[in-house]
């Protein structure tokens, strides 16, 4: 299975990720360093969750998740500003691999999801003045670091606007040129070159060719989704130059992700919860036996406090005792009267009597 999403892939993933705009930001969370999780409220469709592994992928999924005990802190701040905040538009930068949702809350925020490199989350405000990245990073063209303003990257060549003349000066291998250069990724590069019915590592094209290239490479863009799993690669339609005689089909792009990406996570997340749920049993007995030990010892200091004083006050104790059997032979009652406020509680009917000694 293919390791990261194409910026092609993030092109058809935003058209379906376009059905949480309205929506509402319920709950955020972080799976890992770099995994988090966005449930949404969407009016009339209910509870949506959008997973991203950075740098790799984003989808939405159906599978629950395991959560950490305790928050990142940038999940803690992400909480803070973005919970209950409205999606207003969810957009590619571009041809970039690169997702931007627009929120509002008390104001509007920019989050910016990088799926290239080592892949980043940035929070901005509404002129792009970056507030908080998940990761800072420097580099010689661009920066990302808190109080200073976003810039998205860019290609030297954009693929909406490529002309006959830059695949003619281009000088590479046609497949090179359109996989690196116009950003399409070796899987796609190699559809363009198979719909062409051209040597992927032809140099040289002709102009009826170059025209055909370029004819393929905008088509890619108006396919209908009908997302398709073959044995390596994830796609959100039919790929021809794919020699895969049965690729499994799914009703949406995202749902394709879902099925085949985190299905080993869930298997792991099972395993993990029935490990913790071990753990956790284990830890509740020894919460309970530590409890009655303290509890025990407790015990244990209070009798042999008592047991000290009644040896030390052994001939006091023994004549109130003797006092309190005669008094319970004339009368039950008079006891309060006769020992006074050392009696604390007198019961008649089981002769029980609770009286003070003060050390």
């Amino acid at each position: 299975m293919k390791s990261s999403m194409t910026a092609l892939d993030i092109f058809y993933l935003v058209k379906e990720l376009q059905e949480l705009v309205g929506g509402k930001v319920d709950k955020i969370y972080q799976v890992s360093k770099r995994e988090l999780e966005f449930r949404f409220y969407v009016p009339n469709k209910g509870k949506k969750v959008l997973l991203i592994k950075l740098p790799d992928f984003m989808y939405l999924s159906e599978y629950k998740q395991l959560h950490p005990e305790n928050p990142f802190n940038f999940c803690i701040f992400l909480r803070k500003r973005l919970e209950n905040s409205w999606v207003k538009e969810i957009k590619q930068n571009g041809f970039e691999r690169v997702v931007e949702f627009v929120l509002e809350k008390d104001k509007n925020y920019k989050l910016i999801f990088e799926l290239f490199s080592k892949g980043n989350l940035i929070l901005c405000d509404e002129e792009y003045k970056i507030i908080s990245p998940l990761q800072i990073e420097k580099w010689k063209d661009r920066s990302i670091t808190p109080n200073t303003v976003y810039k998205f990257p860019k290609k030297d060549l954009s693929i909406f606007k490529v002309k006959p003349k830059d695949v003619k000066e281009s000088k590479k291998a046609i497949v090179k040129f359109l996989a690196a250069d116009l950003g399409l990724g070796s899987i796609y590069a190699e559809e363009v070159c198979f719909l062409s019915k051209i040597d992927k590592m032809t140099e040289t094209l002709d102009e009826k060719q170059i025209k055909l290239v370029l004819k393929n490479t905008k088509g890619l863009f108006k396919k209908d989704i009908k997302a398709k799993a073959y044995e390596k690669v994830v796609a959100p339609f039919e790929i021809k130059s794919l020699k895969d005689p049965k690729p499994e089909k799914f009703n949406s792009f995202n749902q394709a992700l879902d099925e085949i990406i985190t299905e080993k996570t869930v298997k792991e997340a099972k395993v993990v919860d029935k490990h913790q749920e071990k753990i956790n049993k284990v830890q509740e007995i020894i919460r309970i036996q530590t409890e009655r030990a303290e509890g025990l010892k407790k015990s244990i200091v209070e009798n042999t406090q008592k047991a000290e004083f009644i040896y030390n006050n052994y001939t006091e104790v023994d004549k109130v005792l003797n006092q309190l059997k005669d008094e319970f032979k004339k009368s039950p009652k008079t006891i309060q009267e006769k020992f006074g406020s050392k009696v604390k509680s007198v019961d008649p009917k089981t002769k029980e009597v609770i009286i003070e000694f003060k050390k």
